[in-house]
């Protein structure tokens, strides 16, 4: 049986936020803290497949890289990264975290602007 959201205050407020404001609910979800999706660490399966060396080498891209941290974990010398979120406020969150984290200068990013949309085939 589906359990209801109702049971969920901060889901309900979080989807709220979003339908208030569809160009700008993510951004009010970041400024307010209402982010369950963000773990607050880097996603444990990619920290495992960058630590074994089964992570491809070259670029990667991140949509909805949120907080920043699988960007920042998996960026190396032989990977850049590029974390991308239509927040603003997630991309300033990013930002900090990349700096509090570690400086790995040039291997990964977080651009700043608006995109028209994202095509993608598939994400692995």
């Amino acid at each position: 049986m589906a359990r209801s959201n109702t049971s969920k205050p901060k889901v309900d407020k979080m989807q709220q936020l979003l339908h208030s404001d569809p160009s700008g609910g993510w951004d009010k979800c970041w400024e307010k803290g209402m982010t369950p999706w963000d773990l607050g660490l880097p996603t444990p399966i990619l920290v495992h497949l960058h630590q074994t060396g089964t992570l491809p080498k070259g670029r990667a891209l991140i949509p909805g890289c949120g907080s920043g941290h699988d960007v920042v974990a998996i960026a190396s010398p032989e990977r850049f990264v590029v974390g991308l979120d239509v927040s603003e406020n997630a991309i300033k969150q990013a930002t900090k975290v990349a700096v509090l984290i570690i400086k790995k200068c040039g291997e990964f990013c977080f651009p700043r602007g608006r995109f028209l949309f994202l095509a993608s085939h598939s994400i692995v």
